[in-house]
């Protein structure tokens, strides 16, 4: 009876997360990449059948070893010297083993030196584990002298009770307990590749702007960053933009437009939207002229069509309040109605739409 109770609490649990959280579970086809050291001397190249090539690039190129990796890397750190090589697993354990290693140490001959499993890095109680995934990585950097190598970790705020979620009131708190937070920082020496100590940081970020400043460097620790980085421009962008603090909002959209321009395209509607906010920043410190270019350059990918509302995206709607507010600042209160309207018509045909 215990057993068939924890099937379905588990089954509870994938649905729940399914809706909850905002962790991607997806077998990403793995493509040629590079990852560099943070001097840019030296990059090691994998390729999708898991074979590393380690260069050293300046005066000129040159090969330095190859060898076949037991698994792909999400993350691989190199230091500045080109001694040393930090692979952090692609999938879950590979392939669902617990005991695969996902901290793995080469030297500068391209042997491993270390391996260090899921179930030491990890408190698998506390891991939301998806098909492909299990997502214990919080972020991963070099000491300044590069001695050491830390990889930080997150676990969900407790063990996921014992109980089926029948009422609101009990989804509630399943999901109040699986959401994520910093757990430990794992320090590894680098000359041997050990697990020299392990600390509890699961208070070390409790404040939002500390913790969004800390996500941000933990990217900005790999070379190249990897994929989150404009997410977390963004979100210290709205953050400051929320606690009018305008002109440091204005240093991250600045930041991030252009890296999600190159990325997705400037009429990508994502795109467009950061614009917006960024616009609406922009007329919060005062700047009416630029503000306006800004609207007009979002409202140009978000508003496809002057005819029927439906094919509108319905992110126009926040643009049109928002570039209405800068219109009736400057007494140009017929063209403010103009957009106000169609903000309203949008409204009705998204009725479900939430900015």
């Amino acid at each position: 009876m215990r057993d068939q109770t924890l099937k379905i609490v588990t089954l509870v649990m994938f649905v729940i997360l399914g809706w909850s959280t905002s962790l991607a579970d997806s077998y990403a086809t793995f493509e040629t990449k590079r990852f560099y050291s943070a001097n840019n001397v030296y990059f090691v190249e994998v390729t999708p059948n898991k074979l590393a090539t380690f260069y050293r690039q300046t005066p000129r190129r040159k090969k330095l070893w190859s060898r076949a990796l037991p698994e792909l890397p999400a993350h691989l750190f190199i230091t500045d010297d080109g001694a040393r090589v930090v692979m952090v697993d692609f999938y879950y354990g590979n392939k669902g083993s617990q005991s695969a290693n996902v901290v793995l140490v080469f030297d500068e001959a391209g042997n491993q030196i270390a391996g260090h499993p899921l179930n030491v890095v990890a408190n698998l109680s506390r891991v939301t584990v998806t098909t492909s995934s299990a997502h214990w990585y919080y972020g991963a950097f070099f000491t300044p002298d590069q001695n050491t190598f830390i990889v930080e970790t997150v676990a969900t705020k407790c063990v996921p009770p014992e109980v089926i979620a029948h009422t609101p009131e009990d989804r509630a708190v399943v999901e109040d307990c699986m959401k994520t937070t910093p757990f430990e920082a794992l320090e590894f020496s680098v000359a041997t590749g050990s697990l020299i100590s392990r600390t509890d940081i699961h208070a070390k970020y409790v404040e939002q702007e500390k913790r969004l400043l800390h996500e941000l460097e933990l990217v900005e620790k790999e070379h190249p960053p990897n994929s989150d980085l404009v997410y977390f421009l963004l979100e210290l962008a709205h953050y400051y933009q929320e606690h009018r603090d305008f002109i440091r909002a204005k240093e991250f959209y600045d930041r991030a437009i252009p890296i999600y321009n190159k990325a997705l395209g400037r009429n990508c509607v994502s795109v467009a939207q950061a614009v917006g906010d960024a616009a609406t920043n922009t007329r919060e410190l005062g700047n009416s002229a630029e503000a306006e270019k800004l609207y007009q350059r979002a409202l140009t990918s978000l508003d496809k069509t002057q005819g029927d509302p439906g094919i509108v995206s319905p992110r126009a709607i926040k643009v049109y309040e928002d570039y209405a507010i800068l219109l009736r600042l400057l007494n140009r209160v017929e063209e403010a109605r103009k957009l106000e309207q169609r903000a309203s018509v949008l409204r009705l045909n998204y009725p479900t739409y939430k900015d």
